[in-house]
């Protein structure tokens, strides 16, 4: 399983805190489940899992509560964590990061959008922008 941030962790990280914004529970937090209906994945997707475990240890996330009863891997609920709330919710923030983050993305678009520019149309309507 890969582990990259912008394919594989950060759209776990939207998909805990649009949860979060649907129907979290203060105690609990989100549930796999819960997580997997946002992104459009099978109810125990190992791949989510994977992500949240990652972002706990990273300190995006905190486990909810829940103990493990059934085997899953990964936590049962999260909880939005300091650095998630400052990245995914624009709380503020004393370090650089969610800027460079931010700052990272843009550059990204922008050569994205200079390389379909310069490749003329037949590029043009095979990659959206």
């Amino acid at each position: 399983m890969s582990t990259q941030w912008d394919t594989d962790i950060r759209p776990v990280l939207d998909a805990v805190y649009q949860a979060t914004c649907e129907h979290a529970n203060p105690r609990i937090g989100v549930s796999q489940a819960d997580i997997n209906a946002v992104l459009g994945r099978a109810e125990e997707d190992v791949a989510t899992a994977l992500a949240l475990e990652n972002l706990v240890r990273a300190g995006y996330l905190v486990a909810g509560p829940m103990p493990q009863s059934d085997g899953r891997q990964g936590p049962v609920t999260v909880m939005l964590g300091k650095k998630a709330f400052e990245l995914v919710a624009g709380w503020p923030t004393t370090s650089g990061e969610h800027v460079l983050a931010r700052s990272s993305r843009r550059s990204i678009v922008e050569s994205r959008k200079r390389m379909i520019r310069k490749s003329g149309p037949s590029l043009s309507g095979s990659v959206s922008s």
